[in-house]
């Protein structure tokens, strides 16, 4: 049985490596109007994400209309995290039987909804439903939007897509913050859903199911007909191929399955395989990647995206001359330009080295702001307070252009690089639950931090985290830069807990022992 199952393994892998040439010379036109639509569903995403930014502190401003406390505040911003592992655990079981085009069309039609429902909002509560029913459709579109694009993207360009939609989301962000100051927080509300109009509508009536799950489901001549449309007319032979490829992949897997599963199955047999996760080089890989990510709810990735605007008033105090909200608008095109250097920069440098320069970076910049927060109050800093207040709002630039320049993407990047094959798809599943779960806490948090602490002790808080961060990169993450996922995988067996006493890769192609690179 061991044997039939390696065998299935090594004829998978055949059958990817088929499918990287033969998806070569992919027509462009459809794979870019296909990014285009997925990408909507992340610019949504983003605008969902950054809405709280503009939206509590526009609602402070209406106290006749809307009344509410720091802690309600803070559920606005929290529950669109918390909920979203459900819209994760529906998106999951819906794309199986549905299919992924019809559950992106879902997650849509449930982000108009609560669009419209904080749009149209008389009380707190309807906006927390809007938040709530948001939170679902994040779920829905963001992971079933990845999986559409692996199954209908040519296998050489998911990387370029993968940064395209980072950089959605953050354009996203750009969106809504640039709505929020120039408009009313209802105008700008109906003008976000938009968005998903215009991803609902490419889906309906443009894009395709993927051909993954059509063959699957025994739909060849709509599996054909979906092929037909990525390869364009005249390469009915390159359609055929890919429809013999995915149908071999689809029956090896399902062989695999019956060999577990069917006259074989013995109850020893499913304890060993149980016990196969529980193996100690899955759990140095998970909680490798776990850790790494949720730092980001401690250096205030996530508090900053939905407090910008209330922290950077903070930081300006009584200069009624600096706008907030423009600030903000600045604070996230620097991301976005800091996001495009790393995607040059992941092209040539290693990520420890990208992770190491921005904890760096941000345990400076944190640190000097930090000590301006401290002294701000004393007669003997800066004579000239509206030189002092562009000091803060500078050191904040260079705070987030440091992290998102690093640390801020990596952590979600290296998530897939270090999870083993054999839990990569439950393994990123979990974590990104888990990440959700204390996002939604730290932004809980976050009115209690600033009522006992204010803005120093927030400083603090990221301030340390960096660089508690900065030393987990140095201490504990595998350099995977250039490494094949086989190599990584391997290098999680070894007996070394930290990266630092380890002998670095064993070539996995190589029967020496001693080969080990760094």
């Amino acid at each position: 049985m061991a044997e039939t199952e390696n065998m299935n393994e090594e004829e998978l892998t055949r059958l990817s490596q088929e499918e990287n040439c033969t998806s070569a010379k992919r027509p462009l036109f459809p794979q870019i109007v296909m990014l285009i639509c997925i990408d909507f569903g992340f610019l949504v995403y983003g605008m969902g994400l950054s809405h709280t930014a503009v939206l509590i502190p526009r609602l402070k401003e209406e106290n006749n209309t809307f009344t509410f406390n720091d802690q309600e505040a803070a559920y606005i911003a929290s529950v669109y995290s918390i909920v979203s592992p459900v819209g994760y655990v529906l998106g999951g079981t819906i794309t199986d039987f549905c299919g992924r085009r019809r559950t992106i069309i879902l997650g849509h039609i449930c982000y108009i909804v609560g669009w419209i429902s904080i749009a149209a909002a008389q009380n707190i509560s309807t906006i927390l439903v809007g938040r709530i029913i948001e939170g679902v459709a994040k779920g829905l579109t963001v992971t079933t939007g990845m999986v559409y694009t692996d199954e209908m993207s040519d296998p050489r360009l998911r990387g370029a897509f993968s940064i395209s939609m980072k950089i959605s989301v953050l354009l996203g962000i750009l969106l809504i913050l640039g709505l929020g100051t120039f408009l009313h927080w209802r105008t700008a509300t109906a003008i976000a859903l938009s968005g998903d109009i215009v991803g609902l509508l490419g889906f309906v009536f443009y894009m395709s199911e993927t051909p993954s799950w059509l063959v699957r489901k025994g739909r060849l001549r709509e599996a054909q007909a979906s092929l037909t449309r990525i390869w364009g007319p005249g390469n009915e032979i390159q359609v055929q191929n890919d429809i013999k490829i995915i149908s071999e992949r689809i029956k090896l897997k399902e062989n695999k399955i019956k060999i577990r599963n069917g006259e074989t199955f013995n109850l020893r047999h499913f304890i060993s395989s149980v016990r196969g996760y529980f193996r100690c080089y899955i759990f140095k890989s998970f909680f490798t990647a776990l850790i790494f990510l949720l730092f980001q709810c401690f250096w205030g990735n996530s508090i900053i995206t939905a407090y910008k605007v209330e922290i950077i008033s903070k930081l300006k105090g009584n200069a009624d001359w600096m706008n907030s909200y423009i600030i903000s608008l600045v604070a996230t095109v620097i991301e976005i330009i800091s996001l495009v250097i790393l995607s040059l920069l992941l092209l040539v440098t290693g990520r420890r080295a990208l992770g190491l320069v921005s904890g760096i970076g941000m345990v400076l910049c944190g640190s000097v702001l930090i000590g301006v927060l401290y002294h701000e109050g004393t007669a003997d800093v800066i004579a000239d307070q509206k030189a002092l207040v562009w000091v803060k709002i500078v050191l904040f630039f260079g705070y987030n252009f440091a992290a998102m320049t690093g640390l801020g993407m990596l952590s979600f990047i290296m998530i897939g690089e270090m999870l083993p094959s054999k839990v990569r798809g439950v393994g990123t599943g979990l974590i990104m639950g888990i990440y959700d779960v204390m996002v939604a806490i730290s932004l809980a948090l976050y009115p209690t931090i600033i009522n006992a602490f204010g803005m120093r002790g927030l400083f603090l808080i990221f301030g340390i985290s960096a660089l508690a961060c900065t030393l987990f990169v140095y201490l504990f993450i595998p350099e995977t830069h250039r490494k094949r996922l086989e190599e990584i995988e391997m290098y999680f067996h070894q007996p070394n807990i930290l990266w630092i006493t380890g002998t670095g890769y064993v070539k996995v192609n190589q029967k020496k022992v001693g080969s080990v690179t760094r």
